[in-house]
Parts: C-alpha cells; sequence; structure tokens
C-alpha cells in the first residue's frame, strides 16, 4: 500500500527517517527531487533549509 504524506515545516529528521522521497520546494518551484541518499548527498541543502548536520 501506498500512502503519500505531505509535511510542511515539521520534524525533518523524523520524516527523512519514515519516508521514501523528499521534495524541496522554494517559492512555488521544487528546487529538489530525490531519495534520502540522494538528499544526504547535498549537506548543504540539509544545512540550508532542514537545520540538520550533515555530519550526523
Amino acid at each position: 500500500m501506498k500512502i503519500t504524506i505531505i509535511l510542511v515545516k515539521q520534524n525533518a529528521r523524523k520524516a527523512l527517517e519514515i519516508g521514501d522521497r523528499a521534495y524541496l520546494l522554494v517559492g512555488e518551484r521544487i528546487s529538489f527531487e530525490g531519495g534520502y541518499d540522494e538528499l544526504l548527498a547535498h549537506p548543504q541543502l540539509l544545512t540550508l533549509y532542514f537545520g540538520l548536520d550533515s555530519s550526523s
């Protein structure tokens, strides 16, 4: 069963633990789309938009 959940301004770390894909919206545009591993490959996105330390 597939379920779609949209989280806005929630706990990014928790969302990445349970979600299969991430979409980063800046304004009305998707600036990033990909899986958890792809997001982790962009440490600047983790820091700038999610407030996560990419080394953890």
